[in-house]
């Protein structure tokens, strides 16, 4: 038994990769066994990269929204304190300035309004 549904297991891996085979088999038929070698390595080789490049494109995603989650979470703690400080009188004593991310930087966006760019998350990976 799977204690968290929202992970699948081995079996429903395996269940996809054989509905994946299956829909390849019927498709191409047993030309992948025929293949010479050399031809074989090169598309599994570029496969491989396509792999690479989406998992750095998601990587870029998630740091994005981790970011966004640490700014967000700044921004609610700001304003309980103030909340709390403005309950308790001491409204002065809040501290306004901008949320940063873990990095120290300051907001979410470029001076242009755009996105962080990606060589920004890629140094500070």
């Amino acid at each position: 038994m799977n204690p968290d549904p929202s992970i699948p297991t081995l079996d429903e891996f395996f269940d996809v990769l054989r509905a994946r085979l299956a829909k390849g088999a019927a498709e191409y038929g047993d030309k992948s066994f025929a293949k010479p070698t050399p031809t074989s390595a090169a598309e599994i080789l570029e496969e491989i990269l396509d792999v690479a490049g989406w998992a750095f494109v998601h990587w870029v995603a998630m740091r994005r929204r981790l970011h966004e989650l640490d700014l967000a979470a700044q921004r609610l703690e700001i304003t309980a304190k103030a909340t709390l400080a403005q309950r308790m009188g001491k409204a002065g004593e809040v501290d306004q300035e901008a949320p940063r991310d873990r990095n120290g930087h300051q907001g979410g966006r470029s001076s242009s309004g755009s996105d962080m760019s990606l060589d920004r998350w890629w140094e500070e990976g």
